[in-house]
């Protein structure tokens, strides 16, 4: 069965939040229903932003 998680808890079927902020711009996801583990390093997500200026 196919499974699609959202960030906020109340979205999930299981009423999990399977997302939490590892660090400074960094997502851990936990990927099993009901929570596994709670471990969130199932995929870790970073995102580097970066201001760019054009001429």
């Amino acid at each position: 069965m196919k499974q699609t998680y959202f960030a906020f808890a109340a979205a999930n079927t299981d009423g999990v939040n399977h997302f939490k902020m590892m660090g400074a711009n960094v997502f851990g996801l936990e990927d099993m229903v009901g929570g596994g583990d709670r471990d969130y390093n199932d995929l870790l997500v970073g995102i580097d932003f970066k201001n760019y200026v054009t001429v």
